[in-house]
């Protein structure tokens, strides 16, 4: 007996992850931003002058993302230390490789090692709020003008003489990448309605 799981099963599970997702990602991005408001500490406290031993801070950074048709197939570091560019790359028999650069963010409490390529336990900043995709979405950025949204993306590509039909019984299947959006000059994105909106910052 075969053990795949039925498509329709499958996509049931994938919803479900999706809408888990996103109603996470609105439950953490909902404070009210110009609440600058402090918690008191008293100047013999413990915790006042004892850091965190688990974060590191490390300055903001430029970097220059990969060209992957130049580089193997791996992770790269991302100008935020929780994310990382990771090099997609398919070959083709009697068709041209394909190449893809995918930007990704490390789960909650993890940060990107180059060393290693790969996401480690701990925080750093600064860090960036991008969700790490799923599904796709609309989610706030940094700034009050951009955003994030999780595109989908099939991989690896098929040839376009491949029905769709057949690409599915090649086991293709769907990816998300992250995309930084910018809004119109005179539009912010509004979080709620996860789309842009008339106003200012």
């Amino acid at each position: 007996m075969s053990t795949m799981a039925s498509p329709m099963y499958s996509t049931i599970f994938l919803v479900a992850l999706c809408i888990s997702s996103i109603a996470g990602s609105a439950d953490a991005q909902t404070q009210d931003p110009s609440n600058t408001t402090q918690p008191t500490t008293s100047a013999g406290s413990a915790d006042a002058q004892t850091p965190d031993p688990t974060t590191t801070t490390q300055p903001p950074t430029s970097v220059t993302p990969p060209n992957c048709r130049e580089v193997d197939r791996g992770h790269y570091p991302a100008k935020h230390c929780n994310q990382y560019y990771e090099c997609l790359r398919h070959d083709f028999i009697l068709f041209p490789s394909r190449y893809k650069r995918v930007l990704r963010t490390c789960h909650h409490n993890q940060t990107f090692d180059a060393s290693s390529g790969r996401c480690t336990e701990g925080t750093c900043s600064p860090k960036s709020v991008a969700p790490v995709c799923v599904c796709t979405g609309k989610y706030p950025a940094e700034n009050c003008r951009e955003y994030y949204e999780c595109k989908a993306f099939l991989w690896p590509p098929a040839p376009l003489l491949l029905s769709p039909s057949f690409r599915w019984n090649l086991l293709l299947h769907w990816d998300y990448e992250l995309l930084l959006r910018t809004c119109q000059p005179d539009e912010v994105f509004d979080g709620h309605k996860r789309r842009c909106v008339q106003g200012s910052c």
